[in-house]
This record gives structure tokens, C-alpha cells and sequence, in this order.
């Protein structure tokens, strides 16, 4: 329940307290006034409406998932999606506290990517980044491998950690599905479609054996 005088806690500026039916209201997920009073149900900090959107867009846009708690110093009340439906926050401020909650209570898949909370559906093994589209795993987070297990992909991306998921992706079904072979000298990868095992680099122009590679 909001103090009878409230002052907001960001601008120091007197607050509209909410009657019953404006409570009523924001239950719903109407927008308040940028001078009625908001409040978190725990610490009971005020803040106005138009100080808190504002808080909880900047907080979005920088990004840090751990600074979405109430603007009071020294107070780490959790702000959660429940909280911020009366806002009128943005659409990438609603994503964000979303992905907020999913990460507070663990039940997120973060993108390898853009490194975006998603929400996951058990019975899926694919996904797809709410944020940048990426295909992604539902399993291990890393981008969709169809043709090969996680724990391969995750072995060759050991073994060459300088590469992205999708280079890894590619130099795995290279050398293991469609059995190319580098050239010793320059290592493009190599297709042999037919013929003798005597091979001219495309690249580099040097010749060499097939098997050798």
C-alpha cells in the first residue's frame, strides 16, 4: 500500500497516490500517468511513473540483466515483468525484462550469438533467437548442427577455438560428411569428384596427391 505523501525517489518530485479503481486499472496493464505514484510491492521505494519507464528503458538499453532491481541506492528489490506491465515500456524494454525473469529463474536458452535470453519449449529440439534469428540448438545453445551430436560439434569447436560456430559447423561436415581434404600448402578445402588422386589447388595452384592432403 502507497504512503498517503509520496515523493518520487528518482526526481523528488510529489507523487499522485493511486485510489482503488486506479489500482484496478494498472492490475490490468494500463499505463499510469507520468505523475502517479509506482511502487515495488516488497520495499515500498516510490517512484513517479514517468522517472521509473524511464529508469527501467535505460537500464534496457545498457543491457546488464543484474541492474533491474529498484532505482534506490542500496535497495535490490527485483523489478519483474509483473511490475513493469503498466509502464508503456518499448518493445525491446518488454523483451528485455523478459528475458530477465528467464534468467533469474533459470529457465532461459541464451543465444550464442547475441547472447539473447529465448524462451524454450521442451518438446523443440530447434529454436530461433527471438532477437537476431539465429537457428540454435535447444539443447546445447550453440547454432543449429542437424548432421552431428553436441558433444562432436562442442569437441571440434575445442580444437579450433579461433573459428565461429558456423566455421566449426562447416569444417566438421567438411572433413567428416563430405570427406574434402585440404591442400598441404595453402589448406583450402578440396572436393574430388572423380578421376585420379592427382590434384591441382584451385587457390594456390600447387599440385599434390589425394590422401596426402
Amino acid at each position: 500500500m502507497l504512503p498517503r505523501a509520496s515523493v518520487c525517489a528518482i526526481c523528488f518530485e510529489p507523487c499522485r497516490p493511486s485510489n482503488w479503481f486506479a489500482k484496478l486499472v494498472r492490475a490490468l496493464g494500463s499505463a499510469g500517468g507520468d505523475g502517479d505514484a509506482w511502487s515495488l510491492g516488497g520495499c515500498q521505494h516510490v517512484c513517479c511513473y514517468k522517472c521509473i519507464r524511464r529508469w527501467v528503458e535505460d537500464v534496457a538499453e545498457s543491457h546488464r540483466l543484474d541492474l533491474l532491481v529498484c532505482p534506490v541506492d542500496n535497495c535490490h528489490e527485483k523489478i519483474e515483468s509483473a511490475h513493469v506491465k503498466c509502464l508503456g515500456l518499448s518493445h525491446a524494454a518488454r523483451m528485455f525484462v523478459d528475458q530477465v525473469d528467464r534468467w533469474r529463474h533459470g529457465t532461459g536458452l541464451s543465444c550464442s550469438k547475441c547472447r539473447y535470453i529465448n524462451s524454450v519449449k521442451s518438446s523443440l529440439a530447434k529454436l530461433k533467437c527471438a532477437l537476431c534469428k539465429t537457428e540454435l540448438c535447444s539443447t546445447c545453445a550453440s547454432v543449429w548442427h542437424p548432421l552431428i551430436t553436441c558433444e562432436a560439434f562442442h569437441a571440434a569447436q575445442q580444437t579450433q577455438s579461433e573459428l565461429t560456430d558456423d566455421d566449426v559447423l562447416f569444417v566438421h561436415l567438411a572433413r567428416v560428411k563430405w570427406h574434402y581434404q585440404s591442400c598441404p600448402h595453402c589448406g583450402v578445402f578440396t572436393e574430388r569428384r572423380s578421376g585420379c588422386a592427382a590434384m591441382t589447388c584451385s587457390l594456390c595452384l600447387k599440385r599434390w596427391n589425394w590422401g596426402s592432403g
